[in-house]
């Protein structure tokens, strides 16, 4: 063979080995996309809505749940049939509404695997607060203007399955000495009346919670003593306070002893900026978030508690 021969037969074997090689390496490739694409999780399937709950049922995304979410009317009340068909939809995650959910209908609601829960403006009351000890299920629960209270509260007692608990009434404001026994909860989100000085001390030494948010939305019902308390929760993360008026040498200042704290918002809270100074000095570690109140907001709130406190001790005086 001569050498121009061997010259052309290695170039041919070459560009064979080549060819193969990038052959390979787009199969290769291939097999990768298309296992990394068979990897990859689907949104959730929107289930169909059975035809006779059409106008009474949608199935969307929720802000407040942020699952897909069951959302029920209870403008007029429901038969067993469509019970069953509710029963027949395949999601866990349901947000109720309507002055004809009753009792009764919460009873029903309690035969479901409901996961995730929302009660808004309802009928429903402490009378059938057994309901939700019969929810074994139930992970997260939601009140919104609702007439629940302290028998409701003490149904969750020892819950085996609540993680987050939000309420902006009388189920919250009293009672959390018995929600906080949940030994899965995580997170706390209290509103209005329910964001108060008693339901903080309830939540004292509690082992696991690692978000509190207490909002008390011109119910004047927060103050620098809550903090004392929040102080023994050792595992919380995010703290937020809403709507009050605080300071540092006799509040604040022992959110020190959470070492875990990474987040803190303070949000419309009287403070003077001497006191957010400090506060940022003696939480390094923390990213705090403060929007203040204008000194004419900081004396009405000041204003606003004398009259409740004064209103507190003449009721006490009248019995």
């Amino acid at each position: 063979m001569t050498s121009g021969n061997k010259f052309s037969t290695q170039c041919s074997t070459h560009l064979i080995r080549t060819a193969i090689l990038r052959a390979s390496l787009v199969v290769v490739f291939g097999c990768a996309v298309a296992c990394t694409s068979l990897a990859k999780p689907s949104a959730p399937e929107k289930p169909q809505i059975p035809a006779e709950l059409a106008a009474k049922v949608q199935i969307r995304g929720h802000s407040a749940l942020g699952e897909l979410t069951v959302v029920c009317n209870f403008g007029e009340s429901w038969t067993d049939a469509e019970w069953q068909s509710l029963a027949s939809i395949p999601l866990r995650t349901y947000a109720i509404g309507g002055r004809k959910f009753d009792n009764a209908a919460l009873a029903k609601l309690a035969e479901l695997p409901v996961e995730h829960l929302l009660i808004e403006g309802t009928l429903a009351d402490d009378e059938g607060a057994a309901a939700f000890a019969k929810m074994r299920s139930l992970r997260s629960l939601f009140f919104s203007h609702t007439r629940f209270g302290a028998a409701t509260a003490k149904a969750l007692s020892q819950h085996p399955a609540l993680e987050t608990f939000r309420s902006d009434g009388r189920c919250g404001a009293t009672g959390m000495e018995h929600i906080s026994t949940a030994p899965h909860l995580r997170v706390v989100r209290l509103m209005h009346s329910a964001a108060n000085n008693e339901s903080a001390q309830a939540l004292a030494n509690h082992p696991g919670l690692e978000i509190l948010s207490l909002n008390s939305s011109n119910s004047f019902s927060l103050n620098n003593d809550a903090l004392s308390a929040i102080a023994t929760i050792r595992e919380l993360r995010e703290l937020t306070l809403t709507d009050t008026v605080l300071n540092f040498e006799q509040g604040l200042v022992v959110l020190q002893k959470l070492p875990k704290l990474k987040k803190l918002a303070l949000l419309q809270v009287g403070l003077s900026d001497d006191d957010y100074a400090k506060l940022q000095a003696a939480l390094p570690q923390v990213e705090i978030t403060w929007h203040g109140l204008t000194a004419e907001q900081q004396a009405t709130w000041h204003k606003r508690v004398a009259y409740q406190n004064a209103k507190e001790e003449r009721a006490k005086l009248s019995k």
